[in-house]
């Protein structure tokens, strides 16, 4: 019995972190989509780790794909996390958008570890997590005829 209420409370502990971390994506990602001044070269332009390579980011012919691919990219992470479809891409590319924005700021107060840090070790705890159920996007799978034990259905679990 209490076996069972712990796995009760550690599924809904998860499917919370996946709903918060998916909501600060898609918060993230909407306002930049919606702000037509945003760009990342100020971020890109001030790198305290590995300038040059940043830097290299900034080029005219570059920047308007990264950023148009940031400001999309964080809002998709959003949306799969929110849905609880494509989790492992979506996990996967949030926990590569936090290295790549943990490297160039200055850490300052924090040194090594800051808020880029806790949320790609959320994100890795969702990784891990592999309940299951109606709020996981399973029903909504399931609904459309993609059911588990297909190709599809692992690829967008």
């Amino acid at each position: 019995m209490a076996f069972l209420f712990m796995e009760i409370i550690n599924s809904s502990i998860a499917v919370l972190t996946r709903f918060a971390l998916g909501w600060y994506f898609l918060h993230a990602g909407i306002l930049k989509l919606l702000d037509p001044t945003w760009t990342s070269r100020g971020f890109l332009e001030h790198a305290a780790m590995f300038p040059d390579f940043y830097l290299w980011f900034t080029q005219p012919s570059i920047l308007p794909v990264i950023d148009v691919l940031n400001a999309w990219g964080i809002t998709a992470v959003g949306v799969g996390l929110l849905l609880g479809i494509g989790t492992r891409i979506a996990v996967c590319v949030g926990i590569l958008l936090m290295a790549l924005y943990y490297f160039p700021h200055d850490p300052g107060y924090t040194y090594i570890v800051d808020e880029h840090v806790f949320i790609a070790l959320l994100l890795v705890y969702v990784l891990r997590d592999r309940h299951e159920g109606k709020w996981s996007g399973q029903c909504l799978l399931s609904s459309v005829g993609i059911h588990p034990g297909t190709r599809l259905w692992s690829w967008l679990q």
